[in-house]
C-alpha cells in the first residue's frame, strides 16, 4: 500500500517531496494504527487540513471494509477450493514484495549519512531479536545522543 500511496502523492498529483514522505510514512510506523490510514490522514491534513484527514481517513477504510465483508460472506465457501487456497499462496509473496519495496525505497530517501547508515543495520539486526519498540526506542536514544554531541 505504501509504494501506491507514494506514487499517487509524489510522483502523480505532486502534493509532497520523497522526504517528505519518508517523514510521513516513519512519523505512521510509530503511531498505533495501519501505517497506510495513518500516512493517509497526514498527508490529508497537509494537503487539505481537517476536512483533507477526514476524507483521506475515509477513503483509506471504505473500501476494504466493504471488500472485508463481502469476503468474509463468502470466505468458509470459497476456501474450499484451490484457487483459492493458491491466490491466498500468491497474496503473501505479493505482501512480502511490497514491503521490501517499501523498505527499499525509504533506504533511499531516509540514509544520509553513516550514522544513518549504521542506525539502519542495528535496527534491522535488533528487530530479529527484540520487540520492535525497543529498537524504535534504542534508535532514538542513539540519535539524541549523537544529536547532544553536536
Amino acid at each position: 500500500m505504501l509504494p501506491i500511496i507514494r506514487n499517487e502523492v509524489v510522483d502523480k498529483k505532486k502534493w509532497i517531496s520523497d522526504e517528505e514522505i519518508s517523514d510521513y510514512f516513519t512519523l505512521a510506523q510509530s503511531l498505533p494504527g495501519v501505517i497506510a490510514i495513518n500516512t493517509a490522514t497526514a498527508i490529508g491534513k497537509k494537503v487539505y487540513g481537517l476536512k483533507g484527514s477526514i476524507a483521506a481517513t475515509l477513503g483509506m477504510i471504505t473500501f476494504p471494509a466493504i471488500i472485508i465483508i463481502i469476503v468474509a460472506i463468502f470466505f468458509a465457501k470459497l476456501h474450499e477450493y484451490i484457487l483459492v487456497q493458491k491466490i491466498f499462496v500468491a497474496i503473501q509473496a505479493l505482501t512480502i514484495a511490497m514491503i521490501l519495496i517499501s523498505i527499499i525505497s525509504l533506504f533511499k530517501t531516509g540514509i544520509k549519512d553513516r550514522f544513518q547508515f549504521l542506525i539502519f543495520i542495528l535496527s534491522l539486526i535488533l528487530a530479529f531479536k527484540i520487540s520492535p519498540q525497543y529498537v524504535i526506542i534504542f534508535a532514538a536514544l542513539l540519535s539524541l545522543i549523537r544529536w547532544r554531541k553536536k
